[in-house]
């Protein structure tokens, strides 16, 4: 790709591309996608899932095909209005995942601190690691999805036990499955779209694309046993009163010695947060770097923190922007992506 190597430290190996995409495909999942969808399918989220993980192969398969072509999301597009809103698109899911990554540390860890605090320790974590450019957040990914891994398994063998099928009785019953097949698709498409903007090594396209699609499987099946276990622990009527339904099911697990496990078990959640929120920034600067030849790419950030944190305070907005906006702005992107032509000469 043309000039990549002006704006960033080599390349993203192939592994580290397909651990961004787990990572990124779930991260709206711990608070905002968990709620939603099991609020619009109920006992029937499973079915959804199902339908939702097939049909997303379509924009899945599009990826595969700028790959080959060597070409990016940016590269692609000739219209710098577009272009623009991609960006308006990312900087809508960056406030919005930032607030509920803040929302999250601040009730399950942070009770006292401010959420500003809380912002500069994540942003400054996430500029220090964008700074040192692709091929750092690729390797730090990498790593952490050891731990990710680990947390995983360890997870689920602990609730094993507590699973009950009845819990998912009835089904099909008051559910709105399309509406569920477009909230997974929204959440769990666009955040990998906007991931291939990020530069590859042209030697290594057919890795990449059999990572992209292994990255997706293996998203989608832990997605799908987190739904599993949320919805036949607890039946759906209790658990869809909790915004984090997925921290709640944590609180099953009970080891005696140790108190408030969940705490430890829910850094899985963290590093999907983190991890989403750095690639996000690392493309906000590329942007600007590549269209406008801006290296100072900061005070954006912090306009978009301040939004994060501060936009976010009345709950009616809230509940506009994560329950209808969102899932909205994010089908219409994964529409208008599905329809791009892909010329050879892009």
């Amino acid at each position: 790709m043309k000039n990549i190597k002006k704006y960033v430290n080599e390349y993203i190996s192939p592994y580290g591309y397909m651990v961004l995409v787990i990572f990124l495909s779930r991260s709206f999942y711990s608070g905002i996608g968990f709620s939603n969808i099991l609020l619009s399918s109920k006992n029937t989220t499973w079915l959804s899932l199902l339908i939702g993980f097939l049909i997303g192969f379509i924009p899945i398969l599009i990826i595969k095909v700028l790959n080959n072509r060597n070409i990016n999301l940016f590269e692609v597009i000739h219209s710098k209005t577009i272009k623009f809103i991609v960006i308006i698109v990312l900087m809508l899911s960056f406030t919005i995942l930032l607030n509920d990554f803040i929302n999250f540390c601040n009730v399950k860890y942070l009770f006292e601190t401010s959420q500003l605090f809380i912002s500069i320790l994540i942003i400054s974590s996430s500029l220090y690691i964008v700074n040192k450019g692709i091929e750092t957040i690729g390797r730090s990914a990498l790593f952490m999805s050891f731990i990710s891994i680990l947390l995983y398994i360890l997870i689920s063998l602990s609730l094993i036990k507590y699973i009950n099928i009845d819990n998912l009785k009835p089904i099909l019953i008051n559910t709105n499955i399309i509406k569920s097949i477009i909230l997974f698709i929204s959440y769990t498409i666009s955040p990998i779209i906007l991931l291939s903007i990020i530069p590859k090594n042209n030697l290594n396209i057919e890795e990449y694309n059999k990572f992209l699609i292994i990255g997706y499987i293996i998203s989608f099946i832990s997605i799908f046993i987190i739904f599993f276990f949320i919805t036949t622990i607890f039946n759906y009527e209790y658990i869809s009163l909790f915004n984090y339904p997925a921290y709640f099911a944590l609180k099953k697990i009970n080891y005696n010695f140790i108190s408030n496990v969940e705490n430890i078990y829910s850094l899985f959640f963290i590093i999907d947060y983190f991890y989403s929120i750095t690639i996000y920034i690392y493309i906000i600067k590329y942007y600007l770097k590549k269209e406008y030849n801006i290296n100072n790419y900061y005070v954006l950030i912090i306009i978009l923190v301040y939004i994060s944190i501060y936009t976010f305070k009345d709950i009616n907005i809230v509940h506009f922007i994560t329950n209808q906006l969102l899932h909205s702005v994010l089908i219409i992107f994964i529409l208008l992506f599905i329809l791009i032509p892909i010329k050879k000469d892009s």
